[in-house]
């Protein structure tokens, strides 16, 4: 058993961000660059439901919590990477089970630099709501 790094609410938050972030993201893949086709099946529309609001932002969540657990940089930095890749083969898993469809032009360093800027802006985000806290208890 480890101690908890982030407190509830930061968790909330961070979930609640990745939620958002993650839902834009996807949004403009598939209704303004039409890169990513959803599929119509009743039971893929609830797995990408599954996907998008609950798988994605536990492992973002996790992600953060065990990032913030180590102490060294370089520690830090090989646990990101492996969430990076982490979360880009869970993207591709999901286009093998036909949950959504990347097209043709599709390239994995895509997924990887999304990924990246996805973890990067959770963790500015953590490190805000980190600040607020902070600041209301000197308050």
């Amino acid at each position: 058993m480890k101690n908890k790094q982030l407190l509830l609410f930061e968790s909330m938050f961070c979930w609640m961000g990745v939620v958002l972030l993650f839902g834009d993201y996807m949004l403009i893949l598939i209704t303004n660059l039409r890169l990513i086709d959803m599929s119509m099946r009743l039971d893929l529309v609830w797995a990408s439901y599954v996907y998008r609001i609950v798988l994605i932002p536990l492992l973002v969540t996790w992600c953060i919590e065990l990032v913030y657990s180590v102490k060294s940089f370089q520690a830090k930095l090989i646990l990101s990477a492996l969430f990076i890749a982490l979360l880009t083969t869970v993207e591709f898993a999901a286009d093998w089970l036909q949950i959504f469809h990347h097209r043709a032009p599709w390239k994995p360093w895509w997924s990887v630099t999304a990924w990246s800027l996805l973890l990067i802006a959770v963790f500015c985000l953590k490190g805000f709501i980190r600040h607020l806290i902070k600041k209301d208890l000197r308050a």
